[in-house]
């Protein structure tokens, strides 16, 4: 379930399965469902017992592997699916080219299935967790705050030499710049303050940056909260309607 999508029969028989037990059926013996298993399967919010989509499930383990595939660039198996499949990982596996029917194209398959049934958006993986600065463009990358560097401080962005540099190239026991030309005006210099003023307390450590995941206000991959994230989508809502 980890690897690949839940063909559509398997999901209804392994449904078919709790059901039975949870309604106390056995082989002999049948009992009446009063409650449908969608229901059932629904959080309490919804008016559900909570117990849980075996689809739901599914998607979120297939999940995890976005967050592996951005924050282990440097092991082999990532090594091996960027060369074969031309994928960066950086862009998390979203919207990937799916090349043939292997393992990978099914676990892309499910991320666009997610993403385009409003689920699950691919900026999920948008922030970086900065450590050592190595990994992370200065300019480019979000790190600080909800917006690049580049979009924020536009006007010093153009003036910056060299755009694509990292974190720990800019850091030398404090910042330092290289500009093409004099910082000089009220406006830019209101810009050089306020970028200071955000990355002041900024320490590199020996640990590698790391992408964050970052769903429905929920910092950090949990298969349990992206499991109910889905669920709450996916499942119907039992609740009575007020008026």
């Amino acid at each position: 379930m980890s690897l690949f999508p839940m063909p559509f029969q398997v999901r209804k028989h392994l449904e078919a399965l709790r059901a039975k037990f949870f309604w106390g059926s056995g082989e002999n013996k049948k009992k009446l469902g009063w409650v449908n298993w969608n229901m059932v399967m629904s959080s309490k919010e919804k008016g559900g017992l909570e117990f849980g989509s075996l689809v739901a499930l599914n998607c979120a383990l297939i999940q995890k592997w976005r967050c592996r595939f951005v924050n282990e660039e440097c092991a082999l198996w990532v090594k091996v699916i960027s060369e074969v499949h031309g994928y960066n990982p950086s862009d998390s596996l979203q919207n990937a080219k799916i090349h043939n029917f292997g393992v990978c194209s099914r676990i892309v398959g499910s991320i666009n299935m997610i993403h385009d049934k409003g689920v699950i958006t691919y900026s999920c993986i948008q922030k970086k967790k900065v450590s050592d600065g190595r990994s992370t463009r200065f300019w480019w990358d979000v790190w600080t705050g909800n917006m690049a560097l580049n979009l924020r401080f536009n006007r010093l962005f153009y003036l910056g030499r060299n755009p694509e540099t990292s974190i720990t190239r800019r850091w030398s026991n404090g910042w330092s710049w290289s500009w093409s030309r004099q910082i000089c005006g009220c406006v830019l210099q209101q810009q050089l303050d306020d970028l200071i003023s955000l990355i002041g307390n900024f320490h590199p450590t020996t640990k590698k940056d790391s992408w964050i995941w970052d769903v429905d206000g929920v910092i950090g991959y949990s298969i349990h909260d992206t499991r109910q994230l889905i669920g709450k989508v996916s499942l119907p809502d039992g609740l009575p309607v007020t008026r």
